[in-house]
């Protein structure tokens, strides 16, 4: 019975990411029921009260830790787990304040602009600080689980130990956690079984890897957000004094070199290059039209790098949910309740040193703008290509934030042909966040260049993905839409904007 609970709550959650609004189905309805009756979408903070008493009922009927043979299903943490997660959904601009100014400031303007006709739209643009302190309390809960013991960081193997045939770059720990069922039993709180097989690797690696795809390219806007070791601290690349754009593949977050292969990184014992010339050259086209990256990098992270193209791997699980997740739940929370500092330093310090990163610097303690600009980078570093980021654009409101639009229209003011190294140089900060263009890096020749790779030297030069047409990513982009048969039973249900 206490599954069942969660699942209904589970999959009323999934409903809430990709849809919003829902309709939370905790009763048995009559084929004599008219559905115009209780087929009605309503307010988000409506349903979420009641996925929350269905968790919390769930955890009041299931074990801190499932044992023998029930091993693995769900259990009490998981449930408070799911609380937490949309506890902080709700908290977000999308559903609280609206669209946040360049402080961080709720504007209560909605993201959806005049196009909001969802049913709690004004609710919506109101900001109310007990959503944020609920978040705060349900992750607080989840953590009196993590205090008993059922929870705590994979920290297999140490500093001196990497993956071999990667260049002593990838360490050990990073690279065995997503293989070890000691992570899965320990950090892990919610997994996919089996999902990551042989095909899922050849279709990732490069091409000249094993008749690879190189399907799943990371965007420079990702690896961006890579920060800098510098001295004791880690920094972004754009306040770091020692970061160097033209080698920046240096002294990075140890998880960059787990999850991101770049010009000159070793991959499967064999050097990356996609210089012009090179079996996995970069080809930047508007269309795919080769096995080739388009941005001058391919995924590394959940590819194994004993592979080999008759090696039989067997599948990899993927995390849906996992501790440092709601570490960052806690550690925002406090933040946008103004708790205290220490703690949600903690919280990311600990994920950093999991990674043998450095702490965050002491600037962290003094500014609570840049400590939400460090919580955000840790989120998008740590749970890189973990189905994350996708949302979270959404449910902060970011993709058409008009701090984002303007920024966007000093980019679009520089010259096309440079404009993606010059917004680098000369503003040093983030591309927009729009999400209408993407950038990677090429390798170009030259004789002093501290990058070697083939007997070559280069330095490497920033870029802007070609497209027939810019993407355009709206307001109705932040929902998926219901099926339209659906809407033709239920007219009831109401479609999401836009759709």
């Amino acid at each position: 019975m206490g599954e069942a609970y969660f699942f209904r709550a589970y999959y009323h959650y999934l409903i809430l990411r990709w849809h919003g609004e829902m309709v939370y189905s905790d009763r048995l309805y009559s084929l004599e029921e008219d559905p115009s009756t209780y087929a009605v979408r309503e307010s988000v903070h409506t349903s979420v009260e009641k996925l929350c008493a269905d968790l919390d009922e769930a955890a009041s009927r299931l074990p801190v830790r499932q044992e023998g043979e029930e091993f693995n299903r769900i259990d009490k943490g998981a449930c408070l787990a799911l609380k937490a997660i949309v506890r902080w959904i709700v908290a977000q601009p999308l559903y609280n304040g609206g669209l946040r100014d360049a402080d961080g400031n709720p504007t209560g303007i909605s993201p959806l602009g005049d196009s909001d006709t969802r049913v709690g739209a004004q609710e919506y643009k109101e900001y109310k600080q007990e959503r944020w302190q609920n978040a705060l309390k349900a992750a607080e809960e989840f953590m009196e689980v993590v205090d008993m013991g059922r929870y705590k960081l994979y920290k297999q193997y140490d500093e001196t130990e990497f993956v071999a045939n990667s260049g002593d770059k990838v360490y050990k720990r990073l690279e065995e956690m997503f293989r070890d069922n000691l992570f899965y039993n320990n950090e892990v709180i919610l997994t996919l079984l089996n999902s990551k097989d042989t095909r899922w690797i050849q279709d990732n690696i490069p091409e000249s890897y094993g008749s690879g795809q190189t399907r799943n390219q990371p965007t420079q806007e990702q690896v961006d957000q890579y920060e800098v070791i510098d001295g004791d601290y880690g920094y972004d690349i754009y306040t770091s004094s020692s970061y160097d754009d033209k080698n920046p593949y240096v002294n990075r977050d140890p998880r960059f070199y787990r999850d991101i292969v770049y010009m000159g990184a070793v991959l499967m014992g064999k050097e990356y290059n996609v210089a012009e010339g090179s079996a996995d050259a970069l080809v930047n086209s508007s269309v795919r039209d080769t096995r080739s990256t388009r941005t001058g990098y391919a995924l590394r992270k959940f590819v194994q790098n004993d592979w080999t193209i008759n090696a039989n791997i067997s599948s990899m699980h993927f995390p849906l949910i996992r501790l440092p997740e709601l570490m960052l739940i806690y550690a925002e929370a406090l933040n946008e309740t103004d708790g205290d500092v220490n703690t949600m330093k903690s919280m990311l310090n600990q994920i950093r040193e999991r990674a043998f990163m450095k702490p965050v610097p002491p600037i962290f303690d003094t500014d609570k703008k840049v400590r939400r600009e460090y919580i955000d980078r840790e989120r998008r570093v740590e749970l890189f290509f973990e189905n994350n980021r996708y949302f979270a654009l959404r449910y902060k409101g970011i993709i058409t934030n008009p701090v984002e639009e303007n920024k966007e229209e000093q980019y679009l003011a520089m010259p096309e042909d440079t404009r993606a190294q010059r917004w680098f140089d000369e503003k040093k900060m983030q591309y927009p966040q729009t999400q209408h263009y993407i950038h990677g890096m090429k390798p170009v020749l030259d004789e002093n260049g501290a990058i070697k790779v083939g007997g070559k030297s280069y330095r490497m030069e920033r870029f802007e993905g070609q497209q027939l047409n810019p993407r355009r990513v709206t307001y109705r982009d932040y929902f998926f839409p219901i099926n339209s048969n659906e809407i033709a039973k239920t007219p009831s249900l109401k479609q999401n904007p836009g759709w």
